[in-house]
């Protein structure tokens, strides 16, 4: 599957950027900075996967789990810019995961995807500084929310969850 074109017109650039120059206040430029990395966690293996190449294809370094105890191997041995994780996890949920990687990565932002709109599970992410977010069904979907997030360097929802989406496309 090709994403190529939905890139271009979310990013306003070129899909495969590894790097990108950044600039300070002056406009001077500063330098390369890292690409984002995002660490995936989904007990649904049939998913993940092309949500990986979506977001490899979309220059992110993406990496995946499908249990709670591969994601926090991983946690201990990468720093996520991003946690992805699915509500349900076996015998723990992407909010348990969520508190574990904020523990060693306290800059983390997160976001927990669930496959239908929980009110309890909204507020409990807002109160961990985290979205909330319903699986999309065409995988291309996560890139928006996903751009938002780590650009705002946390949760924007944490103003008001329950009134607000600041994930609405204008």
């Amino acid at each position: 599957m090709r994403y190529g074109p939905i890139l271009d017109e979310l990013t306003g650039r070129g899909s495969t950027r590894a790097m990108e120059s950044s600039t300070d206040g002056n406009g001077s430029e500063k330098g390369p900075t890292m690409r984002s990395t995002i660490l995936v966690v989904s007990a649904d293996d049939t998913g993940l996967t092309p949500t990986l190449q979506l977001l490899t294809g979309a220059g992110y370094e993406a990496r995946g789990a499908t249990t709670f105890e591969d994601a926090t191997r991983l946690l201990a041995t990468t720093s996520p810019d991003l946690l992805i994780a699915d509500e349900r996890l076996g015998a723990f949920n992407g909010l348990h995961l969520v508190l574990r990687g904020r523990a060693e990565h306290p800059a983390m932002r997160a976001i927990v995807a669930t496959s239908v709109k929980d009110p309890c599970v909204e507020a409990e992410a807002s109160r961990m500084n985290a979205l909330c977010f319903v699986k999309p069904l065409d995988p291309s979907e996560w890139l928006l929310p996903i751009m938002r997030t780590l650009e705002a360097g946390c949760c924007p929802a944490r103003s008001n969850p329950m009134t607000s989406n600041p994930f609405t496309i204008a």
